[in-house]
């Protein structure tokens, strides 16, 4: 429990600006509209301090979970003071009592916009490098001749500076042709080709979206050898492997490998070679164990073929499934995919592609074992337990052979995060941005950020999203600690999140909350004449229990779920 007060001040320094903005739209909002405005609140409870400005007591109580702005006879239980009949909230017309339930959330909503504004106008940028790091097999990108290394230069005319931006370019003419100009080896290259639609699915939508194939990372330069024989193996050096240095040159990515040592068999003489070696991965994604440095030694290669028989590992396989249509087949770690169905394999990435269309269809896998010969083995896709989704909640079950690939986690899990040292670091390069383009993209990630929010609250009412993901201030504590730790964007970008399901949540039709008032607002307006005071007690009475109910629901849940100090780490 020593982390307690840590848990305290981060919730406070999250929720706190939150609710103030909310209770401050409310609170101007029935100014504007001549209520009376008795009591502006952080927190619940007894009043802790405060002052009196004018007709209001702006205070701190209690129980800082939240906050709430009293208005002049919102209570149809009270009696009006006297002076302030004409100026009371039930009194207000219904379009006024409406507009007030609007603002608290609508200022919650626009808070986002804000302060992606600000961190987009006034703060320094970088983006992911637009330098191509790997390409899909058949797709536009390839179809049009472009190359790993290739670095795009603009779309149509309109400059690239960061890779994001491809997407914003691909989108504007997604059924075009694109004309792309990119930079290879210091000459301009012009390109032109038609993206293609994909289907991507995630926890809560599948969507379709244009493409051309091509990815910023590239492959990481770890090392595949099936001939025990080469020159490779002989000095030591093992499938897996990571190579990090050849001949003194650092080597990020297989690019920079298959460059490296072209060039030192082109030279001749012996060649020295850094690697990092790590463990086999553990079943789902306990990832590598810490890493040993091996140097190696090759001697001159004057035979044909790889270069000191070194392939890339993108294609053996690195772990198999026990129990999975791979396994049942013999298919081992180590072994290397040729082939399917008769079609040579480029690439792990093109694999997964062509098994999205294949589904459950038998299909043929020509593999080879190191040392041995290539081979042909039968067998279909089936339904492999991946365990609990992260996002939902819920068990997820996906169609595959059973195989891990090159670190790759089997779901996207903390535990099963691919190593640092697995894969190369995406290049930054500094990126400006105007006025205009600052305020434009804040509109779009604020409105995607609300999509997303909207669409996972659906899917809880669907039952597609677990209720153990439901979270309260515990976890709200929790997850604002994390942000804080990774610095003051991270933790802006966390209080954008809450906000905008703050202002959500406040929008539902439930009474005493925002979006119950709305809703009673309207059913005035349509009926031409207020609610009897005891449907008001009544809808108030369920609200207030449904609300208590929940806050009771999230804590428990909070407690359950292992969230909070003395289970975190």
């Amino acid at each position: 429990m020593a982390a307690l007060p840590s848990y305290l001040f981060f919730f406070l320094l999250l929720v706190g600006p939150l609710v103030l903005i909310h209770e401050f739209g409310h609170f101007a909002v029935a100014k504007l509209c001549g209520i009376k405005v008795v009591r502006f609140s952080f927190g619940f409870g007894p009043r802790l301090i405060g002052f009196r400005h004018g007709e209001t007591d702006y205070r701190i109580s209690l129980l800082p979970l939240g906050g709430y702005v009293k208005m002049a006879g919102d209570n149809p239980a009270e009696a009006l003071l006297p002076g302030d009949e004409g100026r009371g909230y039930l009194e207000a017309p219904a379009w006024k009592r409406g507009l007030v339930a609007v603002a608290g959330p609508a200022m919650n909503l626009v808070l986002p916009v804000l302060v992606f504004f600000c961190i987009a106008a006034f703060t320094h940028h970088e983006g992911i490098s637009p330098t191509v790091g790997a390409i899909m097999p058949g797709s536009p990108a390839e179809q049009s001749g472009m190359l790993a290394g290739d670095r795009v230069l603009s779309i149509d005319g309109k400059p690239i500076q960061v890779f994001e931006d491809l997407r914003d370019r691909i989108s504007e003419n997604a059924n075009g042709a694109l004309r792309i100009v990119v930079e290879r080896e210091g000459q301009q290259v012009a390109l032109s080709m038609v993206p293609q639609w994909i289907e991507e699915s995630d926890d809560l939508e599948t969507s379709r979206r244009p493409v051309i194939g091509i990815r910023p990372i590239a492959s990481p330069a770890t090392i595949g050898l099936l001939d025990p024989r080469s020159i490779a193996a002989k000095a030591g050096l093992q499938t897996f492997d990571r190579i990090v240095q050849v001949g003194g040159v650092a080597i990020d990515d297989q690019l920079q490998l298959q460059r490296a040592l072209a060039h030192a068999k082109a030279a001749g003489g012996p060649v020295e070679v850094r690697a990092l070696r790590g463990k086999a991965l553990g079943y789902r994604g306990l990832g590598p164990g810490l890493p040993t440095l091996v140097n190696v030694s090759l001697p001159a290669d004057t035979g044909a073929g790889l270069p000191y028989g070194i392939d890339g590992a993108d294609l053996f396989i690195r772990w198999v499934i026990p129990g999975s249509p791979a396994a049942r087949v013999g298919l081992r770690v180590g072994d290397r995919l040729l082939a399917l169905d008769g079609a040579a394999l480029r690439s792990w990435w093109g694999l997964e592609e062509l098994l999205r269309k294949e589904q459950q269809t038998p299909i043929h896998l020509t593999v080879q074992s190191p040392g041995g010969q290539p081979h042909v083995v039968t067998l279909a896709q089936a339904l492999l337990d991946l365990g609990e989704s992260p996002i939902t909640g819920i068990e997820v079950k996906a169609l595959g052979l059973g195989l891990l690939h090159e670190g790759e986690p089997l779901v996207p899990t903390d535990q099963a995060t691919p190593r640092d040292w697995v894969f190369p670091a995406l290049k930054l390069v500094p990126a400006s941005m105007t006025l205009g383009q600052a305020a434009e993209k804040s509109f779009s990630a604020t409105w995607e950020i609300i999509r997303k929010e909207v669409l996972g609250i659906l899917r809880i009412f669907q039952g597609r999203v677990s209720v153990k993901k439901l979270g309260g201030p515990i976890m709200i504590a929790d997850v604002a600690r994390q942000a804080a730790a990774n610095g003051w964007q991270a933790f802006l970008f966390m209080m954008t999140l809450v906000s905008v399901n703050l202002g959500l949540v406040n929008l539902l039709p439930v009474p005493v909350l925002d979006g119950g008032h709305i809703v009673t607002a309207l059913v005035e307006t349509v009926q031409r004449k207020p609610l009897s005071r005891r449907a008001y007690e009544l809808t108030n009475a369920f609200g207030l229990a449904l609300l208590l109910a929940l806050m009771v629901f999230v804590l428990v849940n909070d407690i359950v779920q292992k969230r909070g100090p003395g289970f975190s780490p």
